[in-house]
């Protein structure tokens, strides 16, 4: 049987983990003019390892670092 990696299922498990925490904020959606979905939508489509989202606390927290900085290049 094959091992599955155990991913975390929050934000708050994902900072234990050391995975990137990116603090998206409202001024970045209207700057941009783009909603949560499409933030997820891009960051699905470009992201090459696992992220975690939340849209209440309105963060993100990604297991690589080359994709917390290339989302933060992106959009911040």
């Amino acid at each position: 049987m094959k091992k599955r990696k155990n991913y975390p299922r929050s934000i708050r498990g994902a900072e234990r983990r050391g995975y990137i925490v990116v603090d998206v904020s409202n001024n970045i959606l209207d700057k941009f003019n783009v909603s949560w979905l499409g933030l997820v939508i891009w960051t699905d489509r470009c992201a090459k390892h696992h992220y975690i989202n939340n849209f209440v606390q309105r963060k993100m927290a990604f297991e690589s670092e080359e994709d917390a900085s290339f989302f933060m290049l992106k959009w911040c």
